[in-house]
């Protein structure tokens, strides 16, 4: 599996212990790759405690935690050689895959980057096809109503749930940036011009601000702006390559990963405004993709 495993990263970048459940006030999912293959993990963020969420047979990465709290998103590579999107409860039972299609080691195509819609319906996530198409969808929580809403990839709701955001570039020598369209694909609107690329934005949940990865010449940089494109900020300056930012729930800070020493890949956390960031797991192995989960109720 350690070919998915690799496979699965870099489509993310371009872009512990077991048992128990962690405390929900202040936990982030997130994937750990074991020999190249990857499980979901849970963290406790005041005390660093790592629990496995879920622990099956097969490759599940790229969490994403619903509005409530109660239930997990997620992509699946199944023994059987199915690959899809996943959802499953918050204690790991009861997983059922929304999408599902054979997985072909030669000709890779991925369902990936799960993200619910606020009312926590609807999930959007990228359809990528070797070697480079990605295209956007919806599908509902009941796996009916699949629908393409267009080329993108990385794509993410508003706090709303009228606009989403998403990567894109206009043309095969183009480079990617940050778009927002309604919720239905229409209406598409390019907020960054950059000569770099940019990828994997985040809604900040007031909806005035998102995050994202900019990919400048050998490293990848965190960046925060304004909704409508305006104010772009660095938040990040390191040698380090850093990826997958996501707001907490209460828009105070962002997890983030960052490949430490240029090694293998800890998740961090920083305020909102950059300070303060502070490395979470210590692991030989790499631990990426965050995603906090909200309090239930």
């Amino acid at each position: 599996m350690r070919s998915l495993g690799r496979a699965l990263l870099v489509a993310l970048a371009i872009s512990g212990a077991a048992g128990g459940a962690a405390p929900i006030r202040d936990q982030l999912a997130f994937a750990r790759f074991e020999a190249g293959e990857p499980d979901l993990m849970a963290l406790d963020n005041r005390t660093a405690r790592i629990t496995h969420l879920l622990r099956r047979p097969g490759a599940d990465d790229q969490p994403a935690w619903s509005p409530d709290g109660t239930r997990i998103a997620f992509a699946t590579l199944t023994p059987d050689g199915r690959q899809g999107i996943a959802i499953a409860n918050a204690d790991g039972k009861g997983v059922r895959m929304l999408t599902s299609r054979p997985f072909d080691r030669k000709s890779i195509v991925l369902d990936a980057h799960p993200r619910w819609s606020p009312d926590g319906r609807r999930l959007l996530f990228h359809h990528y096809r070797n070697p480079d198409r990605f295209e956007i969808f919806v599908v509902g929580v009941d796996g009916l109503g699949l629908r393409r809403l267009g080329e993108g990839f990385e794509p993410t709701w508003s706090p709303d749930g009228r606009r989403i955001s998403f990567a894109w570039r206009a043309g095969p020598s183009a480079n990617f940036d940050i778009y927002v369209a309604r919720a239905d694909g229409a209406m598409r609107r390019r907020l960054t011009k950059s000569r770099v690329s940019d990828a994997h934005p985040d809604w900040s949940p007031d909806g005035r601000t998102i995050v994202f990865v900019r990919q400048l010449p050998g490293n990848y940089e965190l960046y925060v702006m304004r909704a409508d494109g305006t104010g772009v900020r660095r938040l990040t300056s390191t040698p380090e390559l850093e990826a997958s930012p996501v707001w907490s729930p209460d828009g105070t800070r962002i997890a983030f990963a960052r490949r430490v020493a240029g090694r293998q890949w800890d998740i961090f956390v920083m305020n909102a405004d950059g300070s303060r960031q502070r490395q979470l797991t210590r692991s030989p192995l790499d631990d990426v993709q965050p995603s906090w989960r909200p309090a239930p109720g």
